[in-house]
């Protein structure tokens, strides 16, 4: 990778590892005449000089292509569903070559409020209109699957790993019947406080352990959504 630092920066290129598990997943350049296909390796690689650098797309530089061009190609991508398609095969590689560590993974939700339009939801008494994110990572903060929903979606009904963690931590939102039976269907240890508040009579039988020491670890998706 090249390496690109200044003062306040820091940014590296994508390298040919890298470029070669994505490019199966772009649009094939035009065959026939007329204007031709800019370099979508320098478009990938001016998407992720705006994303790890936080600068605009109007300050992308120069090298990448122009601006215009390399911001209509994320929303290419997003339209044709290719971002999805490429996050599926890096996974699915990271699965292959055991890189992804599925001992331990943590889910959270987020709501984020709409400046004007969106739908509205409930952040605890409050009505919120925007979105709300599902994600669900491991130790290393690597996200596994993100869901993004209308802001009125109750969190427990967005609870759905993709794959078969070991342990799975999540908060009180997440102690329902239907997803602690969906843990044990699937050999998923669940580490999920007692919601007092769904429970009007004391549970019968077993009491409910939560391993309080790794539930402190759930801040590593709070680290993921700073991130973002």
């Amino acid at each position: 990778m090249l390496n690109y630092k200044s003062t306040f920066i820091s940014f590296r290129e994508i390298d040919d590892v890298l470029w070669n598990s994505i490019v199966p997943y772009l649009p094939l350049r035009k065959t026939h005449t007329g204007r031709p296909r800019a370099n979508m390796r320098k478009l990938m690689n001016g998407i992720f000089y705006v994303v790890l650098t936080g600068c605009t797309w109007k300050d992308v530089h120069r090298r990448y292509g122009s601006k215009s061009t390399v911001h209509r190609f994320p929303l290419y991508l997003c339209e044709h569903c290719i971002y999805l398609k490429i996050f599926n095969g890096l996974l699915n590689k990271g699965y292959d070559l055991k890189k992804i560590d599925l001992s331990h993974c943590f889910t959270d939700t987020k709501d984020i409020p709409a400046k004007k339009r969106g739908n509205i939801g409930y952040y605890g008494h409050k009505k919120i209109k925007g979105i709300k994110i599902s994600v669900l990572v491991d130790l290393q903060v690597l996200h596994l699957s993100i869901i993004i929903v209308p802001a009125n979606k109750n969190d427990s009904t967005l609870y759905i790993p993709t794959n078969r963690p070991s342990k799975v931590t999540a908060d009180a939102m997440c102690d329902t019947a239907k997803i602690r039976k969906y843990n044990r269907k699937r050999g998923i240890k669940s580490n999920i406080p007692v919601n007092k508040r769904n429970r009007k009579n004391k549970k019968r039988g077993r009491s409910i352990k939560v391993d309080q020491e790794e539930y402190k670890k759930k801040s590593i998706v709070e680290s993921f959504f700073s991130w973002i």
